[in-house]
């Protein structure tokens, strides 16, 4: 189990960085809903990896059964991995921008606030909308990243995948002589 989650889970991470990565020219073209769409798509197509790690598990090292909470259990490691790796990316990214991580977050929501403020949000709605101070706290922006963003995504990938292939183990028959 540990090859294939390791294998599928690092497919998932780089896949998802890399286009995190590439959607940030989108943010710095002023184009965030573009950048965001194109950012959960890349977690749901990086992480539809899981269906196919949990089936070969199945077919290949379980002899073509699995119940839900093994394949729910590959599912999450998987999830894991690859926001941990996303979240490496993230972190790469804020390292080169070479702003607080704080106001490179409000930089890239800066189009959202001005369309709050015009359509007449109060300061505290503004606020609340913000990043605060703890965003520049690596283990906290950190955890937010991987576990607050893509996590969740894995999570209900792992929950549909396990529960489309879990599988009884199928008992031999025997002959009547």
């Amino acid at each position: 189990m540990r090859k294939i989650v390791l294998t599928f889970g690092i497919v998932a991470g780089a896949i998802v960085a890399t286009v995190m990565l590439i959607s940030m020219y989108l943010v710095e073209a002023g184009k965030m809903e573009a950048s965001l769409l194109l950012g959960y798509a890349s977690m749901v197509l990086a992480l539809s990896v899981i269906f196919p790690a949990i089936k070969s598990y199945r077919d290949k090292e379980q002899g073509g059964a699995i119940t839900f909470g093994k394949a729910l259990l590959i599912g999450l490691i998987i999830s894991a991995i690859a926001s941990c790796i996303y979240a490496i990316g993230w972190e790469i990214f804020i390292s080169s921008s070479g702003m607080s991580a704080v106001d490179l977050t409000n930089k890239m929501y800066e189009g959202q606030v001005t369309a709050m403020k015009e359509a007449g949000a109060t300061a505290e709605e503004l606020a609340q909308y913000q990043i605060g101070d703890w965003y520049n706290t690596f283990i906290l922006r950190y955890l937010f990243t991987a576990f607050g963003e893509m996590f969740p995504v894995g999570l209900i990938i792992s929950l549909i995948c396990a529960a489309i292939l879990r599988k009884k183990s199928v008992l031999p028959t025997t002959t009547a002589v």
